[in-house]
């Protein structure tokens, strides 16, 4: 009926009816085409002025969430959103909800299901939303549009590293086979007095690196507590990363150091109430009796990291290696409850932390300080022959402080203490240390629960991400919950104590330049310097240099400006190293005669107080030790503050054996 209304409004010649309506239909259908794709430009035009939003990129294994809103319409125009796919929550851990005017993309992005040996990783993805548009007259209706979104998940860090074992089969002899991460736990119930006591816990494990390419781990620890006598003993060691045997390096050390300790402490009945004597002397004789704690801590710690280092040497001769190969570093602490509070002594070479850590005062006290150089990666190891030819550089390396009480003893390699605290400024901050215990309690590490599944509560804390930092790790920590002490006296006496023997009134001595070049200088962990014997001229000059006393003002270390240490120049092998002593001590220095006073007896103790008290008990010391001494390995240097009592013997008695159960 329209076409043939058409057909006589136009009255066209020649054309009949039917030719005529199939001219008209394709005229209408044409411009009609035309018409809606005219419409579609526009209305693609107006989005490409108002887009959509952009979807942001997701992380695997962690928390997303993202929504996405209808961008800006032209007016009386509305949109129907049908469905939106691309991701689903079986396999890519999304779940997509819309809403009238919005759709959100949320969940935890997973891409196990896209890993394939051999192939890339697929980590684009792109969401589709279909929808319909009610444009009235100008955009008309529109049906079935599309939108794309491009969602991005980066993978998570943690699995980019692989964890391949180690095939010790390709692994020439000597192997020194070590499991990949290990954990202990030591329960003490109460200490051998029947006082409430602490107990120890400690983890280690493979770092990122060394599980990436299959390659063993370096760090080794030890602990102990002897339960005849009370004394805690700990030892964590870094083996150097490219350093072959570093592993058995720092196996060996611990082992000896702690083996060490333990029979000089359990041997030397004298030590023990010296050390008891000279704390009491400390608040009324101070800088004088700081030096003699530090002397009775020289025989013992001292001479347990000097014969760590000789076994270790000894080790490398057995297997006709350089004992460069062997580098590790050492962290050694002793511990011990006295009827006057905590005792903590403790000797360090290399990087990592010993740190004793007070909760409850805000306080933190750092044992030592780390050896570290102007670029990263440097560091010192205990089997530098350099550590301990200097006596002075050697001594400074003991800390000791007392303690009512404490919440925490931190021993920790670098591939901890470098990633929580990033600078040695930062190891003395308490705050820090405050964040560090928050955190192992948020991640629930239950250290003060006394219970032993700690341990594995630790080893999986020690899987913690930090950006750059993926060297081996390890942690070992003495606590216990924390007791207010109930003598208001003693905890008075052992503050100030603390204050006497603390990291900051550490156990220094003024430095000469020697001194003060191998204390201060390092040495890239990559590079370790060969470890070699002084010349007799080097060893002379040792000999000759003279240690004084510190007085009040010289308790407090100072800084000493950065030197080179010189090179040794003469190889000696593992044979004549267990011959040829290191080098001897300095020779006193002459003092004029002091005026000679009675001792005073103690109010409270009934115990003689003055300097000579003091002297004849070290000299009770030097004199055990004379008594017990056999034929050494070699003879540690040590310092000379009392020419007439200090002993000449080895500071520990007997050489050290090649056995992983090696003794002083």
């Amino acid at each position: 009926m329209f076409f043939e209304r058409l057909y006589r409004f136009f009255n066209p010649p020649a054309c009949d009816k039917a030719e005529f309506e199939a001219f008209a239909r394709f005229i209408f259908e044409k411009y009609w085409n035309e018409f809606k794709i005219s419409r579609m430009d526009k209305l693609t035009n107006w989005f490409a002025a108002h887009p959509w939003p952009a979807l942001p990129n997701a992380v695997e294994n962690s928390t997303y969430e993202a929504a996405i809103s209808f961008p800006s319409l032209p007016e009386n125009t509305h949109l129907i959103l049908k469905s939106v796919s691309g991701v689903d929550r079986e396999t890519h851990g999304l779940n997509i909800e819309m809403t009238s005017d919005s759709f959100t993309v949320s969940g935890t992005p997973q891409l196990d299901k896209f890993r394939e040996e051999g192939r890339t990783l697929q980590t684009e993805f792109t969401l589709v939303a279909r929808f319909d548009f009610e444009g009235g007259s100008e955009y008309g209706k529109q049906e079935n549009l599309e939108q794309e979104f491009k969602l991005t998940v980066n993978p998570d860090p943690h699995k980019l590293w692989k964890n391949l074992p180690v095939d010790w089969e390709k692994i020439g002899e000597p192997q020194y086979r070590h499991a990949d991460e290990a954990s202990d736990f030591l329960a003490v119930e109460t200490s051998f007095d029947g006082t409430p006591a602490k107990h120890i816990v400690v983890a280690s494990k493979r770092g990122r690196s060394h599980a990436h390419e299959g390659k063993p781990r370096d760090d080794a620890y030890r602990m102990h507590y002897c339960a005849e006598n009370g004394w805690y003993v700990m030892a964590v060691s870094d083996g150097a990363g490219s350093a072959a045997y570093s592993r058995e390096g720092s196996r060996l050390a611990c082992e000896t150091a702690v083996e060490c300790c333990l029979k000089k402490l359990a041997d030397a009945e004298t030590l023990k109430k010296t050390l008891k004597h000279k704390f009491r002397l400390i608040t009324n004789q101070r800088a004088k009796n700081i030096s003699k704690v530090g002397e009775v801590l020289y025989h013992l710690l001292c001479s347990a990291a000097f014969n760590a280092s000789k076994a270790i040497q000894a080790e490398a001769a057995k297997q006709q290696r350089d004992p460069r190969t062997y580098a590790a570093t050492l962290l050694l602490s002793i511990t011990k409850r006295f009827p006057f509070g905590w005792f903590v002594g403790s000797f360090w070479v290399g990087d990592g932390a010993i740190a004793l850590y007070r909760r409850g005062l805000h306080e933190v006290k750092l044992m030592g300080e780390p050896d570290e150089g102007e670029y990263g990666g440097q560091t010192r190891f205990v089997t530098m022959p350099e550590i301990f030819q200097d006596p002075t550089a050697c001594y400074k390396r003991l800390r000791f402080t007392l303690v009512d009480d404490f919440t925490a003893l931190f021993l920790m390699s670098d591939g901890v203490s470098d990633a929580k605290f990033e600078t040695t400024n930062n190891l003395k901050n308490p705050q820090k240390w405050d964040e560090l215990w928050e955190n192992l309690e948020h991640k629930g590490v239950g250290l003060t629960t006394g219970e032993e599944v700690a341990k594995n509560q630790l080893l999986s804390w020690l899987d913690f991400w930090s950006q750059g930092n993926y060297d081996d790790r390890t942690i070992a920590v003495l606590c216990g919950k924390e007791a207010p002490s109930s003598d208001e006296k003693t905890s008075a006496v052992a503050d100030e104590v603390s204050k006497a023997g603390s990291a900051e009134a550490s156990l220094q001595e003024p430095a000469t330049a020697e001194a003060t070049s191998a204390e201060t200088s390092t040495v890239d962990a990559h590079s370790v310097a060969p470890c070699e014997e002084p010349t007799t001229a080097e060893a002379a000059s040792a000999e000759k240099t003279v240690i004084d006393t510190p007085t009040d003002s010289e308790v407090t270390p100072a800084k000493e400006p950065v030197s080179e240490v010189l090179a040794p120049q003469v190889s000696v092998t593992a044979e004549q190293h267990s011959d040829a002593a290191t080098p001897t001590a300095p020779a006193p220095e002459e003092k004029a005669p002091e005026e000679k006073k009675q001792p005073q007896p103690d109010v409270e103790t009934g115990e003689p107080t003055s300097a000579q008290a003091t002297e004849q008990l070290v000299a009770e010391v030097a004199s055990k030790e004379t008594e017990t001494a056999s034929a050494t390995a070699g003879e540690v240097p040590v310092p000379t503050e009392i020419a007439d009592a200090q002993p000449t013997s080895s500071p520990c008695d007997g050489e050290v054996t090649n056995s992983p159960d090696a003794h002083c």
